[in-house]
C-alpha cells in the first residue's frame, strides 16, 4: 500500500471509532494493515477524545502558542506549536 496521509488515517480512525471498537482492537487492526505507517496507539487515543467529546473536525488547526491534550487520565501530548497550518 502507498503512502498513507495523515486525514486518511484519521478518518479510518473515526471509522473505527464509530464501529464501536476500543483503542487497543483499533491499533491492532491498523498495525496489522499499515505496519509501520500505522499511528501509536496514544495518538488513536487522543482522537478517540476528541470524538467522544463530539468535535469531529479532522484537519490540523491553524495555531499558535501550546498544545496540550488532555484526558481523563492526564496530559497525552504538550508541546510548543509556533504555527501548524491545514494543508489544503
Amino acid at each position: 500500500m502507498g503512502h498513507l496521509t495523515q486525514i486518511t488515517l484519521r478518518h479510518v480512525i473515526l471509522f473505527l471509532f464509530l464501529s464501536n471498537l476500543k483503542v487497543p482492537g483499533v491499533h491492532r487492526r491498523l498495525v496489522q494493515v499499515h505496519k509501520a505507517e500505522a499511528p501509536h496507539e496514544n495518538t488513536i487515543r487522543i482522537w478517540f477524545g476528541k470524538f467522544e467529546n463530539k468535535d469531529f473536525f479532522l484537519d490540523d488547526a491553524s495555531r499558535y502558542g501550546l498544545s496540550v491534550w488532555w484526558s481523563f487520565y492526564g496530559v497525552y501530548h504538550w508541546g510548543l506549536t509556533f504555527r501548524i497550518s491545514a494543508k489544503k
